[in-house]
């Protein structure tokens, strides 16, 4: 009888829920005040002659082809490249620079693995087998997968 009871409330329940519109969500509220910026439509500050206003710094594998032809697209969009030998890398060479670049071609297991310390703390975008090891001494989940 108690099941029959509570099938019961349960029904008149949704019936006056159906019968009276259902539960209607209000519509949000405009907005007080003015959205900010979207980051995807913000302009990026640009040069007079069109390059973007950031200092990049490329660790490579000098004299090579790739760092060549990598550099010489940089240079076309970017204010301020400079290179370096990722061999050497240890962070101090990017001191300034908005971006590190570090990128190697060839023999991913001949390529020199940097020992960047901790207290380096600037953005870097790693390339290859580059961000493999480098993600792998720091122990983050993009090393090799």
């Amino acid at each position: 009888m108690k099941k029959y009871l509570m099938l019961f409330s349960l029904l008149l329940l949704t019936s006056s829920l159906l019968l009276s519109g259902g539960c209607k969500k209000q519509p949000p509220a405009p907005p007080k005040e003015p959205a900010t910026a979207n980051p995807t439509t913000a302009k990026t500050p640009t040069a007079a002659d069109g390059k973007i206003e950031m200092s990049l710094y490329y660790a490579g594998h000098p004299g090579s082809k790739r760092e060549k032809d990598f550099v010489d697209f940089l240079n076309k969009h970017f204010a301020k490249i400079e290179t370096g030998d990722l061999a050497a890398f240890d962070g101090s060479q990017a001191e300034g620079f908005d971006v590190t670049i570090l990128d190697y071609d060839g023999d991913g297991f001949k390529s020199p693995r940097p020992r960047i310390p901790h207290t380096f703390t600037g953005p870097v975008m790693t390339m290859g087998v580059t961000g493999a090891f480098i993600s792998g001494q720091r122990s983050l989940k993009t090393d090799y997968l």
